[in-house]
């Protein structure tokens, strides 16, 4: 759904997400793909198997996301990982994260019908309050058997710092959810004692589409559909993603041909 100019230095470098010329569908002031008919550039559509599922098919995008994110972490073999935030990108993270060989990944939530549903996709999780960070210990050192990666899919604030505080020395935060405020606080001077590395990542970038297609029979993500509606309900789909928070991800489907 991103469509970048093509032809300034940060399309041609690969890096299309950061395009200052860029659209995307469903982002305003571009409208989103609910008609019969959409117009795409060729080189951002990707064949999908022919057995691939529709619903399979509409979760790609949310797991190029994720391919993105860990990428951007650049983990190695037998890290150990937390996802902060149990949300749809949140476990699509994990899965990602355990899929290129992290060692051990562990999904935090406050909210426990989060916690449960990343459960029954076989991931191991812990409450979020319990990742809080201890005000007698600011100043002390990160401990050496602290993750090697944390990925923030929360966008909130204070799941970011705790995620922060669990890394260990030398560690790398990523920030992938959009954060609820536009400043957040960090702890840079304790982050500086332990050489941590915070990077962002944004959308996707080239390769991270074909990447997903690929990876998408080693995920889990039929289970993300929590809901479905025909098209002449879209109006009332949309409202249910933003109203009820025991949604995953809302499904709207076109007519099937009889």
């Amino acid at each position: 759904p991103a469509h970048p100019c093509g032809s300034c230095a940060l399309c041609r470098a690969g890096r299309y997400n950061l395009c200052p010329e860029g659209t995307c569908f469903g982002s305003p002031p571009t409208d989103g793909a609910l008609a019969e008919y959409v117009c795409v550039p060729r080189d951002f559509v990707h064949p999908l198997p022919a057995s691939t599922d529709v619903r399979i098919g509409a979760l790609i995008e949310p797991l190029a996301v994720a391919v993105h994110a860990v990428r951007r972490a650049a983990l190695a073999p037998g890290h150990r990982v937390l996802v902060t935030g149990a949300g749809p990108i949140g476990v699509l993270v994990a899965q990602v994260a355990a899929a290129v060989g992290a060692g051990s990944v562990t999904v935090s939530d406050v909210a426990a019908e989060r916690r449960e549903f990343a459960a029954r996709l076989g991931l191991h999780t812990v409450d979020a309050a319990g990742l809080a960070p201890d005000p007698e210990r600011s100043h002390a050192l990160a401990s050496p058997y602290g993750y090697d990666a944390v990925f923030d899919c929360s966008g909130v604030g204070p799941a970011l710092v705790s995620g922060i505080r669990a890394l260990r020395p030398g560690g790398t935060a990523v920030v992938v959810g959009n954060p609820s405020r536009p400043l957040t606080e960090l702890p840079l001077a304790w982050m500086q004692r332990q050489e941590l590395s915070l990077v962002t990542s944004f959308r996707y970038g080239a390769g991270d589409f074909a990447a997903a297609v690929a990876l998408a029979g080693r995920v889990r993500l039929a289970e993300l559909v929590t809901s479905a509606f025909p098209l002449e309900r879209a109006a009332e789909a949309l409202e249910v993603a933003l109203t009820d928070p025991s949604q995953m991800k809302v499904l709207v489907e076109p007519a099937r041909e009889v």
